[in-house]
């Protein structure tokens, strides 16, 4: 997140909070969903990201999660895990399943 956008949220009354995910800390606050959208592939270690908004939830709250996915078409022409070390990880259907089992949350739906 850049300064700007937090200065544009914090104009518009928005409770916005620039935080290292990978080494996130408590906010004080459950939530009743959580959008983590194109992040784990650049996190250090995305179980950890997993677990820690799991524990951001209230005890019926949904985390929904958007990764790309290594064996896309997209990815086959545009491939986004290149040697410049944006993309940390890749990700496929069957270890993101891996991930939520060991992360203790129940998967819905893929």
């Amino acid at each position: 997140m850049s300064p700007r956008n937090i200065e544009e949220a914090h104009k518009k009354s928005l409770n916005v909070e620039y935080m290292d995910l990978n080494n996130p800390h408590d906010i004080g606050d459950k939530f009743e969903a959580v959008f983590l959208s194109h992040v784990l592939e650049h996190v250090e270690c995305p179980i950890n990201l997993i677990r820690y908004m799991k524990n951001q939830l209230t005890p019926k709250g949904k985390l929904i999660i958007a990764v790309p996915n290594e064996y896309s078409f997209i990815h086959m022409v545009y491939p986004y895990f290149t040697d410049d070390g944006n993309h940390l990880y890749s990700f496929s259907v069957t270890n993101m399943k891996e991930l939520i089992k060991y992360s203790g949350l129940k998967l819905d739906k893929v």
